[in-house]
């Protein structure tokens, strides 16, 4: 994950950079999206009554989580996780570091904190690290090859 958001952190100056193509949101946007979900999930966690949850079968969300892999233009963000398409340097840095303490905040926390997605039910901190990992991914992806398709590298 640490290797991810310094990823993240190197794509910062490409952030007005878009491909239709690719995706509807530039790399700013992408960045912005990964960053809010890191930050909402792991403050639910942190925030959560540690408590064992009956958890749902849910094949989509097994096999995302077994091949570490969300396929392209699936999922629809909630709203609370929407990007701004006017998101600043300093905005993302802040929104960062943020995502750099929560993850070791519950990293920390007890394992029987749990979040629940909206499709995807309640996930313990393990699960729900992992997922935080593979939909971080998905996004580093997506603004990565924005980057290279205008040739920037």
């Amino acid at each position: 994950m640490d290797d991810l958001l310094s990823e993240i952190e190197s794509y910062f100056k490409y952030s007005d950079l878009s491909a239709l193509d690719i995706s509807k949101w530039s790399v700013g946007m992408q960045l912005h999206h990964a960053l809010l979900a890191i930050n909402g999930i792991t403050v639910s966690l942190s925030e959560s009554s540690p408590r064992k949850h009956r958890v749902s079968f849910s094949p989509v969300r097994n096999m995302i989580l077994l091949f570490k892999r969300i396929p392209r233009g699936r999922g629809k963000a909630p709203d609370v996780s929407l990007p701004d398409s006017t998101i600043s340097q300093e905005e993302l840095r802040t929104l960062l570091e943020s995502a750099r303490a929560n993850i070791d905040r519950a990293r920390n926390s007890d394992p029987l904190t749990w979040w629940r997605h909206e499709l995807f039910g309640a996930m313990n901190r393990d699960t729900a690290l992992r997922f935080i990992e593979t939909h971080t991914k998905h996004h580093v992806l997506l603004a990565r090859d924005i980057i290279r398709s205008n040739n920037v590298s």
